[in-house]
């Protein structure tokens, strides 16, 4: 309330915790207003932050992010996305204006396909999966994509 700047953002933080060599046990996931997918035996699960920001103005200074745990296991997929990828707009000559938001329903199968492909080749694939669905049209916001599996 004090404040002179409306800075703030949306955020997301894993932690691993790691019972001993180099397995991971579990991930531990706190967002806000991101989420976190994760992608097992090729099925991609979300787990939503939580509906507040970091830093506004309205932003609550006391909010205290909920810890969601996620066991891991061996081949499993985590992916953190700022909303920029989700919300990019393409040409699309379905929709009543000629363009469409790229939408979480596509970001979950894009994840959902690559998920049998090596980690080397699935930043390739994201990146071209952008490029080519918002073909000519302006990129509309910071697209930040974030992925790892044990």
């Amino acid at each position: 309330a004090d404040a002179t700047s409306d800075d703030g953002l949306d955020a997301a933080i894993c932690f691993i915790e790691t019972e001993g060599g180099q397995d991971a046990s579990r991930v531990i996931f706190a967002g806000a207003k991101l989420p976190l997918f994760y992608v097992r035996n090729r099925e991609v699960h979300v787990i939503k932050g939580d509906r507040q920001s970091i830093g506004y103005k309205h932003s609550d200074p006391d909010f205290e992010f909920t810890n969601h745990t996620i066991p891991a296991e061996r081949g499993m997929s985590f992916y953190l996305s700022t909303d920029g990828f989700w919300d990019q707009l393409g040409e699309d000559g379905r929709s009543r204006h000629g363009v469409r938001i790229f939408g979480k329903k596509r970001f979950k199968k894009m994840l959902a396909e690559i998920s049998d492909s090596p980690y080397e080749l699935r930043q390739e694939m994201i990146v071209e999966a952008l490029e080519t669905y918002k073909g000519e049209m302006e990129r509309q916001d910071d697209v930040t994509v974030v992925g790892f599996g044990f």
